[in-house]
């Protein structure tokens, strides 16, 4: 009998890895539809929730394109409809890496993520500006600068906020 328990036990190791590299596979498969390609050409405004007038969007990409050219700091913001199952410091970790944001050797790019049908806002700064930008400050910035203007639905006003107290950070 204990050979036949030992086997059973084996089995269900067996089977329990199977399953595992599956669904693993699975969620790398379907995670390319996931992710919006990065934009050609790029931009550092990317609302693609639509949360901001075209006007509104141009405003921040000239500060940020501003900001970038002085500093070399890359300060990307996206906007997207639905997290669908991700995390959203998973989801903003994966599409700034799958977009490159930053300069290439210095980590040094910011990814400005929310969401709108998930209300939920996150900033990930690449290895280069943890230092500047750590949990906290990141946290400080998203509780008191975006997320009172979103609640009154003045996205442009929170993410100009966001974008100012990230640069005052980085500078």
């Amino acid at each position: 009998w204990e050979m036949i328990h030992q086997s059973k036990r084996a089995l269900f190791k067996i089977f329990s890895l199977a399953l595992l590299l599956v669904l693993v596979q699975l969620r790398a498969f379907a995670g390319d539809s996931d992710f919006p390609p990065k934009p050609n050409p790029p931009r550092l405004v990317n609302d693609l929730g639509h949360f901001l007038t075209p006007v509104e969007a141009d405003q921040l990409e000239q500060k940020l394109e501003e900001y970038n050219k002085t500093s070399s700091t890359e300060i990307t913001i996206v906007t997207i409809k639905s997290l669908g199952d991700y995390d959203i410091s998973e989801y903003a970790m994966e599409l700034g890496n799958r977009w490159g944001v930053g300069k290439k050797g210095k980590y040094n790019g910011v990814m400005v993520l929310a969401s709108m049908d998930d209300h939920k806002i996150n900033i990930s700064p690449a290895k280069g500006l943890e230092g500047a930008l750590p949990d906290i400050t990141c946290g400080h910035i998203i509780r008191y600068e975006i997320t009172p203007a979103f609640k009154q639905g003045k996205y442009y006003e929170g993410f100009n906020k966001a974008a100012d107290a990230i640069i005052a950070a980085t500078k």
